[in-house]
């Protein structure tokens, strides 16, 4: 019977510690996912900092359409970000922007639009913004390709949109 218990109590250890490990392995892998907003076409790839939603907004409004006025800003912000690592009550961000025209000819290529002022307070309801502004030497009636990409300077983690703005004359 001696035998039979110290064999249940091997087997029964090696089982613990086998589940330790999947668990400690699973801790350590990224959390990774895409979203796409079917009325934008926008597309979000995020590693480690997940956001709850990624939207356009002009004006105070969130935008279902990408046919923005020659001229004018607006805003892509990811809502909600869960992930991002804090220092001393602080995180660390980065902001890229890329934009090129169909035939591929980059507009605009900001490395890092925060490098002034990448640190910020840990906030409950976390949300990053980018202003996109158009004008000059963007034209009307034209397609133009924006990459928006956030990462976490703390970090791995990154959230990157895609998304195409077409120019529209001022109704």
């Amino acid at each position: 019977m001696r035998i039979i218990h110290a064999k249940v109590s091997r087997v029964l250890l090696v089982l613990l510690l086998l589940l330790y490990f999947f668990l400690l392995a699973c801790s350590k892998l990224e959390s990774k996912g895409v979203m796409k907003d079917i009325n934008t076409g926008m597309v979000t790839h995020w590693t480690t900092t997940n956001p709850e939603s990624v939207v356009l907004m002009m004006n105070g409004e969130e935008l279902g359409h990408t046919d923005i006025p020659l001229g004018e800003s607006f805003q892509l912000v990811a809502k909600n970000i869960k992930g991002l690592t804090s220092r001393n009550g602080k995180i660390s961000v980065g902001c890229a922007l890329t934009i090129t025209d169909k035939s591929g000819k980059q507009l605009m290529n900001e490395a890092d639009l925060f490098a002034d002022h990448s640190e910020f307070d840990v906030a409950e309801d976390q949300f990053l913004r980018c202003t996109i502004n158009t004008g000059a030497p963007m034209q009307w009636e034209q397609d133009y390709n924006v990459l928006v990409r956030f990462w976490d300077k703390n970090n791995k983690g990154q959230i990157e949109s895609t998304f195409t703005i077409h120019m529209i004359d001022i109704p």
